[in-house]
């Protein structure tokens, strides 16, 4: 009876544990995808020509980010009605930013200062 009961609990631990590894083994997986889809387009960086200017995808999505967070700054400070809400621009930021490797990003702070 005790060597019966000791084996279940055992083998309850032990799926436990295999059941945790693997949703650990899935989020690297996911992890590591992530990892290679942001380097593929960190190499595939699409160029933008603006007026006489050539610009890069990190450095285009890095000044509309900023040309929309300062016009809704501005429009707060003058008291205006917002076309936006807080959460829309917050949004658009978002979708703009997440798509981007971090190493554009960077790049893109780095050329704007």
């Amino acid at each position: 009876r005790q060597s019966t009961a000791l084996l279940a609990l055992y083998s309850k631990k032990v799926e436990k544990l295999t059941s945790e590894l693997n949703k650990i083994a899935e989020a690297q997986k996911k992890i590591e995808e992530d990892m290679k889809r942001k380097r593929k387009l960190a190499k595939e960086e699409k160029l933008y020509s603006v007026s006489s200017n050539i610009e890069r995808e990190g450095d285009r999505n890095l000044r509309l980010v900023m040309d929309k967070v300062v016009e809704h700054m501005h429009t707060t400070m003058e008291g205006k009605q917002h076309n936006k809400s807080r959460k829309e621009v917050r949004d658009e930021t978002l979708s703009l930013l997440l798509g981007m490797p971090s190493c554009s990003v960077e790049k893109a702070l780095n050329t704007s200062a």
